[in-house]
């Protein structure tokens, strides 16, 4: 885990509690959770990660913090799913 990968953890180890709390999405008698950004909605969340992904494994040393600000629409929840994927991989 690289030093910027790491601060994320350590600065979101509250928002990572609330995600593996909170109610799961609607469907399959799931409640629905209200999104903070609405507008764009999980497909882009998903898309903006898969990029985050592939770039690291192509050998790209990504500072999570700047690549959510280059995601303004998106950038609490993609923190949010960066912040998860990052402490499942340490």
């Amino acid at each position: 885990m690289s030093e910027h990968q790491a601060d994320i953890v350590g600065r979101n180890g509250s928002a990572l509690s609330d995600l593996l709390d909170a109610p799961r999405l609607a469907g399959a008698g799931a409640p629905e959770t209200p999104r903070d950004e609405s507008t764009d909605g999980p497909d882009v969340v998903d898309d903006v990660f898969d990029e985050f992904l592939m770039r690291c494994q192509a050998g790209e040393d990504l500072d999570p913090d700047r690549f959510c600000d280059e995601h303004p629409s998106i950038k609490s929840s993609l923190r949010k799913v960066l912040a998860a994927q990052l402490a499942c991989a340490a």
